[in-house]
């Protein structure tokens, strides 16, 4: 099941589709579309970043907290701002 945390306006969708990468370790890797012209705005290529959090900071910026899967890599986390517009 694909989980969504949608823009206050409803343009934007960031997504992910969670996948088992190891037993009963799951990988959340972000995606964001526009959801209004039928865009991605954002796809990350390397599979193993999985997204902790989304929060909406207007209808079209957003910060997304990434954690890079098995996990023991420094920094533990990276706090990313995307502006969808």
């Amino acid at each position: 099941m694909t989980e969504a945390v949608v823009s206050p306006d409803g343009r934007y969708a960031v997504e992910a589709d969670p996948r088992e990468a190891r037993n009963s370790q799951w990988v959340y890797t972000p995606r964001i579309n526009d959801r209004t012209a039928g865009k991605t705005v954002l796809a990350l290529s390397d599979t193993r970043w999985s997204m902790d959090s989304a929060t909406w900071h207007s209808v079209s910026v957003v910060s997304l907290r990434l954690r890079k899967f098995p996990g023991d890599h420094l920094p533990v986390h990276l706090d990313v701002l995307v502006d969808c517009g």
